[in-house]
């Protein structure tokens, strides 16, 4: 971590000596370095200032106060009283030290490199803090030669909605929910209020605890955040760690202290209730809120940091695998990615062989902890080079849990920049292009890990594809270079197998009416169908259909991929990633299910009977051109179907039709006859005339 041994030698450097007549000045001081020593810099300032006022020429209390709008991030007001003390014949060592931290805040490296410099020759030649300094001269020195390069993203702070001048860190994108965030943060209104070291609350020199929260983005702005359910947040310190991939499960640290708790999974039991089931995870992970930050790469790989023996010095990185019933002896990722420094909240692209991380290596960084980016090259069995993301990504303080989005654009980390409104903030990366590292063809598999490598997941005759839904937002922008790739692979699959069919579920946001949601999806799906037909798939292998789900709710577009084998036929090799669609819209896949034909038109249907009835799908009849069937309901018998036809027929303006579908599949009353054994109640639809 950065440099903070100045604030501790401010209790030598100054010793609270009582002198008749300054009495009140020598308390101030002596509150306000206590202040000091437990982070509240804001009440350290407002103690000296009102001081200040009766000792306008105080030296200590000047510093003090210079030091405390360092730390609230005020730096202008901070280097004028600390130029102002320059001109004393002995000013404190320490002026020299934090000017230097200023102008490197600032990203004016050479002026910073003066000052420290004049710092260092006020350390006698045996003062340990002589290698910090010079670590921060060579930090300097990279920034020097990487603030002309040219940026990979732009930088954004989340905003005063979600950052506070407290602390916000550990950003976690919803696998579910494409327009969520989750994070930790230590502030007002967090379960366990101000406590102290021991745990105690202390509404005076206490830390706020920290607890869990999530943001919504709603129309490009992020809302004011809601904390955690009491089951989850506690008065002891919860910081979210990971979510497992299927979005079901939430990896979090528990503890009355940073220094000890515990690591829990956090999952909800099926039943009657929904029941919260928090278990410990019984793995060698450090269970060290700060230090561990793991990653669970999914429900086998974890790659996590710690300070056990054997390893390069500091914060290694490690990598365990779940086999055989349990989790296998850490193995460290190697010197390519260790140093004698630290490195820690590691993160692992959906090819599984991009690996970001933080480190404070000086030999790496520009300001504290920097991100920093390897690739596993499978032939060598090796990491390559670590190559630091740069400006304005990387900045003079910290930069930590790095997470990239499923979209391959945007990232999101936390940050102690000068910039921020706080601590640490949280802040968005948009990546000018797109990092082909989270393709939706790569999933990391890891089911027979190997010593030296992590496999991928692709399409081939040896692997498995996996199929990931398709987000974007222009029907025109649907054909990106990270789509085609995989719908090319699908191409080929179905031109292989003629018998599969491809269903294309296409959804849109929700402040859209029920029917145009509908339409607007079944058009997107319609540009991924164009695509796969131009490739020489037939149309009787593609189904087109729009539907509506809970999670649209930002202006993007998305498209579910669906392939379905023939009825007694085995299911297709893909396995697929986080549906968009609702679990109750995906869970008829294999079942005999009846819905209601209510219309079919050349154009939007605008009947109000869609908006009444569950689970309204639009569907083209047929490809490359044809008519829009709009259905509704999802009934597990035909005596469901009736009575619903019965109830809202009348008010659909013509005769409503029952519909039954076996494994998705449109079952004409001629081919029904053949499904009576495997559905019996098709007997109670066929005799009904």
């Amino acid at each position: 971590m950065r440099i903070s041994y100045a604030l501790f030698s401010l209790m030598l450097l100054f010793p609270g000596v009582l002198v008749r007549g300054q009495e009140t000045l020598v308390d101030k001081k002596r509150q306000a370095k206590e202040f000091f020593i437990n982070a509240h810099f804001q009440d350290a300032y407002n103690v000296l200032h009102t001081a200040q006022k009766n000792h306008l020429e105080d030296k200590e209390s000047n510093f003090l106060i210079a030091i405390s709008l360092y730390h609230l991030n005020r730096l202008n007001e901070a280097e004028t009283i600390l130029l102002g003390l320059l001109s004393d014949r002995s000013p404190y060592a320490e002026t020299w030290l934090y000017l230097g931290r200023i102008l490197h805040d600032r990203n004016e490296f050479l002026k910073a490199t003066e000052y420290y410099k004049a710092f260092l020759k006020t350390l006698s030649s045996d003062d340990p803090n002589r290698n910090v300094i010079r670590d921060e001269i060579r930090r300097c020195s990279n920034g020097l030669q990487w603030q002309f390069r040219a940026p990979m993203a732009i930088v954004e702070n989340l905003g005063p909605q979600v950052n506070t001048p407290y602390d916000e860190f550990g950003p976690l994108t919803s696998p579910n929910a494409i327009d969520r965030l989750y994070f930790s943060s230590a502030r007002p209104g967090c379960s366990g209020g101000q406590r102290n070291r021991y745990g105690a609350q202390d509404e005076v020199m206490g830390r706020f605890t920290c607890d869990i929260f999530s943001a919504q983005l709603v129309s490009g702005q992020w809302k004011y955040p809601t904390g955690m359910s009491y089951l989850i947040n506690t008065p002891k310190h919860e910081i979210a760690m990971d979510f497992a991939p299927s979005g079901r499960a939430m990896y979090y640290f528990k503890g009355s202290q940073f220094s000890e708790g515990q690591i829990f999974v956090d999952t909800f039991r099926a039943g009657g209730n929904n029941v919260l089931s928090t278990d410990p995870i019984l793995s060698p992970i450090d269970a060290v809120a700060g230090m561990s930050a793991p990653h669970f790469v999914n429900d086998t790989l974890i790659l996590f940091p710690s300070s056990r023996p054997g390893g390069y010095g500091g914060l290694d990185l490690y990598r365990t695998v779940f086999k055989y019933g349990r989790w296998t002896a850490p193995q460290n990722l190697g010197p390519e990615i260790n140093s004698a420094f630290d490195e820690t909240t590691p993160f692992l692209a959906r090819d599984g062989k991009a690996l970001y991380y933080s480190t404070n290596n000086p030999n790496l960084s520009i300001g504290g902890f920097d991100i920093l980016k390897s690739v596993f090259h499978t032939n060598a069995g090796k990491w390559s080079t670590s190559a630091n993301l740069g400006i304005p990504i990387n900045s003079s303080r910290d930069e930590t849990h790095f997470r990239l989005s499923r979209d391959g654009y945007t990232a999101f980390f936390a940050s102690s920049r000068k910039d921020g409104l706080g601590e640490r903030d949280l802040y968005a990366a948009y990546f000018f292009d797109f990092l082909p590292e989270m393709s939706t063809l790569a999933e990391v598999k890891t089911n027979e890990p190997t010593s030296s490598t992590f496999s991928s997941v692709r399409g081939g005759n040896s692997s498995v594809l996996t199929i990931q839904p398709l987000f974007f937002d222009k029907e025109e922008e649907a054909l990106s270079s990270n789509t085609t790739g995989q719908l090319d692979l699908i191409a080929q699959m179905l031109l292989q197998n003629p018998k599969l069919q491809l269903i294309l579920t296409g959804y849109s946001q929700v402040e859209l009416a029920v029917s145009s949601r509908l339409f607007s999806g079944v058009k997107a799906a319609k540009v991924i169908a164009d695509y796969l037909l131009k490739r020489g798939v037939s149309p009787s292998s593609l189904r087109v259909r729009g539907a509506l789900s809970p999670d649209m709710e930002t202006a993007l577009k998305g498209v579910d991929l669906r392939l379905l084998a023939p009825p007694g036929s085995k299911e297709p090799e893909p396995s697929y990633g986080p549906s968009i669609g609702s679990a109750q819209a995906t869970s008829f896949y294999g079942k005999l299910t009846y819905r209601l034909l209510i219309a079919e038109s050349s154009v939007i249907y605008r009947g109000a009977l869609l908006a009444q009835l569950e689970n309204p799908i639009t569907e083209m009849k047929s490809l490359p051109e044809g008519n829009y069937l709009y259905l509704a309901g999802n009934f597990n018998t035909y005596a469901e179907a009736k009575a619903a036809q019965a109830k809202f027929g009348p008010s659909a303006g013509f005769a409503v039709q029952v519909i039954p579908f076996a494994r998705e599949r449109w079952l004409k009353k001629e081919d029904a006859y053949s499904y009576t054994t495997q559905y019996p109640d098709l007997v109670l639809y066929l005799n009904d005339k």
